[in-house]
């Protein structure tokens, strides 16, 4: 599951970094920019094990939880008065 998750989130990273890289670069900013891109790419591959991937995967559910605790309180205090409109006839 460990290995699933960390190859998961480098070729999530890795689809969005090519998204955002210039197919031709015509300048030497756009070409520095893809290279910094690149670096991006291969820094985040490197020290993908220093980030906490599985917190998040494991706290999912609470936080999914806490949304609808939050959504009902709202709800809950809502307050709708009815208005009665009357017409002259």
């Amino acid at each position: 599951m460990e290995k699933q998750t960390i190859r998961h989130a480098i070729r999530k990273f890795s689809s969005i970094i090519e998204i955002n890289k210039e197919d031709q670069a015509y300048s030497d900013f756009q070409e520095g920019f893809n290279k910094g891109l690149d670096i991006a790419k291969y820094t985040f591959e490197d020290h993908v094990d220093n980030f906490d991937l599985f917190h998040l995967e494991s706290n999912r559910n609470m936080k999914l939880q806490i949304l609808q605790d939050k959504y009902n309180l709202l709800i809950d205090t809502l307050e709708i008065k009815n208005q009665i409109v009357q017409r002259n006839v």
